[in-house]
């Protein structure tokens, strides 16, 4: 039964138009609320507020830990002194390791005078590669001539330390770093120049710092050589 008023229009349109019944009956789903939400967590205002409220809770439990920290060495003053003694002999520990490690060797004397080894024990430095330095360098190049880059810019630069290091020049050492090896050799060395090729070609390939050159490998190789010969 529809009822009209004296203008002939529903009184049910009056009271509930059509367009807002539509909206009021309009059901969102799930998958718009997730969306709309995502699009709000993804933007950068949120992000920023977001990172700037894990910061400071990253502070807060800080200041949380330094607290308890400073109540504890507050309570138990003894053992806070024995904790400071205790790294403060590990900082100094490693510190003269490193100072050792990088000039110990350099200050033990002149070139001449320190580090009289034998060849066999230089030899050492290949790890049974190679029982002497040609049979280093026929490996060496042979690695170098069926692509192994790798395996002869080892042999060759640790041909290079255990020459150095039978001439007294250096004292090679599993621990040390190439870049000990040449302050301790120094500049003023005549062949600071092929042991610092050596390193940078080493590091390049061995690393994978850099790409890889064979012409050069092939070159220090031979000029290593004749410089071993030279001096034999």
């Amino acid at each position: 039964m529809r009822i009209f008023d004296f203008h002939g229009d529903l009184y049910s349109d009056r009271l509930f138009p059509r367009g807002d019944m539509t909206q009021a009956h309009t059901v969102i789903s799930d998958d718009s609320i997730r969306k709309s939400a995502k699009e709000i967590f993804e933007t950068n205002e949120f992000r920023q507020e977001e990172t700037a409220y894990l910061f400071q809770k990253w502070l807060n439990k800080m200041g949380d830990l330094l607290n308890s920290f400073q109540d504890w060495t507050a309570a138990h003053p003894a053992y806070t002194w024995l904790l400071i003694a205790g790294l403060m002999i590990i900082l100094i520990l490693l510190i003269a390791h490193i100072v050792y490690s990088a000039f110990g060797d350099s200050l033990g004397g002149s070139a001449e005078t320190r580090h009289t080894y034998k060849a066999d024990r230089s030899l050492e430095v290949l790890e049974g590669k190679a029982t002497s330095w040609r049979q280093g360098f026929e490996k060496a190049n042979s690695a170098l001539a069926s692509g192994q880059s790798q395996e002869a810019i080892w042999i060759g630069h640790r041909v290079l330390l255990g020459w150095l290091d039978e001439a007294g020049s250096i004292h090679f050492q599993g621990h040390k770093t190439n870049t000990a090896y040449l302050i301790e050799l120094g500049p003023q060395d005549a062949r600071f120049d092929l042991l610092n090729r050596f390193t940078s070609e080493y590091e390049a390939v061995v690393y994978g710092n850099g790409s890889c050159d064979t012409e050069e490998i092939r070159s220090l190789l031979d000029e290593l050589m004749d410089r071993m010969q030279e001096s034999s």
